[in-house]
């Protein structure tokens, strides 16, 4: 299993798609999807092909609708949660945002 994590307010969402996130990697656990750069990676991992678990605090605010995306609610400073969302992924990559 891969881990990313970003920490930026702005990312080149093809430089993780093409270097960080190799091509056999299918599924992505995406904490902070909801966010300006979680959502920029969600799409882009979807349009590529990828499965997609997304932890978000507030899954209404995901409107897009995917075969190949799964919303989960969840606080992710909890290591149960945390735990259940990286099970069985390949890559994990956070763009949470605690503000």
């Amino acid at each position: 299993m891969y881990s990313v994590f970003l920490f930026f307010k702005s990312v080149d969402v093809e430089l993780i798609s093409n270097y960080l996130i190799p091509w056999n990697m299918k599924k992505i656990a995406l904490i902070g999807a909801s966010g300006f750069v979680g959502s920029a990676l969600l799409n882009e991992s979807l349009q590529r092909g990828h499965q997609v678990t997304a932890r978000v605090r507030h899954p209404e605010k995901i409107t897009l609708v995917h075969p190949n995306l799964i919303v989960m609610q969840g606080d992710v400073m909890s290591v149960d949660t945390v735990e259940k969302l990286v099970r069985g992924a390949d890559v994990v990559i956070s763009a949470y945002n605690p503000g």
